[in-house]
């Protein structure tokens, strides 16, 4: 994954590492953003969906909360489930019917809904399981990005970026939602202060790499 990300943005570094969004920097910073975004994890239930190497299921078990991991089986073999507060379980973001798992507190899905066909239609899927007053957090890819089309060749036509547009018609269609938010993230050419920067939507700036979408469900 560092190669990949290394190569994708290479142009932006000129060969300097710390300008990289493959570096350390960059990833912690993505993931802290994400739990702020997820609100207060002790004592909580969380459903990480896609969840990859795990390092988010392992923060939030560090914050104290009771933590569900769903993967294709590669992650899921290849995962340390030794943690008490973590369970992980086989399962495809292309069919969540068949998950044994059935509410969390907090659901979220980190670099993994643009693997799928319809990204959006698998975001309702996942708000069914998110708890009475609990919130969904994803991070989508901006189908307006320069970089979309490379990814895309990359992996084979398989990976699939979602417009604003459709991201605000979803907060304003899902069942019970109390409040939604939509949130840009731009990784610049000058990250040696700051890795990428995040604020709310704004449609008239050039498209964000990302788009960080959060919903509050009513109690």
């Amino acid at each position: 994954m560092d190669d990949y990300w290394a190569e994708h943005f290479g142009a932006y570094h000129g060969g300097d590492d710390r300008l990289d969004a493959s570096s350390d920097s960059f990833w912690w910073g993505y993931a802290t953003t994400v739990l702020t975004e997820a609100g207060p994890l002790a004592g909580r239930t969380v459903l990480d969906a896609g969840f990859g190497s795990g390092a988010m299921l392992h923060l939030a078990a560090a914050a104290g909360a009771t933590c569900t991991g769903i993967d294709l089986e590669s992650a899921v073999a290849a995962f340390d489930d030794s943690h008490p507060s973590i369970d992980v379980e086989i399962g495809d973001l292309r069919d969540t019917a068949g998950w044994t798992v059935d509410r969390a507190d907090v659901v979220w899905c980190v670099e993994s809904i643009h693997f799928v066909d319809d990204p959006v239609e698998t975001a309702y899927s996942l708000w069914a399981r998110v708890a009475a007053g609990g919130r969904l957090v994803v991070t989508f890819a901006d189908s307006r990005s320069p970089l979309i089309e490379k990814v895309r060749l990359d992996h084979g036509g398989r990976y699939h970026g979602v417009h604003p547009g459709a991201l605000d018609a979803l907060g304003r269609n899902l069942p019970a939602c109390a409040r939604f938010e939509i949130r840009d993230l731009r990784i610049d050419a000058d990250q040696i202060v700051r890795p990428f920067r995040i604020g709310p939507h704004d449609p008239t700036a050039r498209p964000p790499h990302r788009l960080l979408f959060t919903a509050l469900k009513g109690a």
